[in-house]
């Protein structure tokens, strides 16, 4: 069985960092032309339904806009090399203290999910 695996550490960042949030599929497992879907789950759209927040979608071997939120389509992306390896972490360019909190990384095709914490704290500390 294919396993997802995430990080059980929380990535740590600083307001403006470039962050890799890491999510793999173990044993290696070609992720090109599958879907990949990285998610915010504690986002709650207003009016209250219960509406996949999405941070990063990947299908037909490229970025799906459409279903992804407007402030990640700039600064999202996957690597095309990782892909081909099952390596779908998520890097997401100058983050902000409104990225904090749980990310998830599903595979439909693999029925497999897994999360990373994304802490922003403040300006770093010498």
């Amino acid at each position: 069985h294919n396993q997802l695996i995430g990080s059980s550490e929380p990535i740590v960042a600083a307001p403006g960092d470039d962050v890799l949030l890491p999510c793999r599929v173990d044993p290696e497992w070609d992720a090109v032309g599958k879907t990949v879907e990285w998610s915010r789950p504690d986002l709650r759209v207003p009016g209250g339904q219960k509406l996949v927040e999405y941070v990063y979608v990947y299908r037909f071997k490229k970025m799906d806009r459409d279903m992804m939120m407007e402030t990640y389509i700039q600064r999202t992306s996957l690597s095309e090399e990782g892909l081909r390896r099952g390596d779908v972490s998520l890097s997401i360019r100058n983050v902000s203290l409104e990225d904090n909190g749980r990310f998830r990384c599903f595979l439909p095709s693999l029925m497999r999910a897994t999360e990373v914490q994304l802490v922003v704290g403040g300006p770093k500390l010498c």
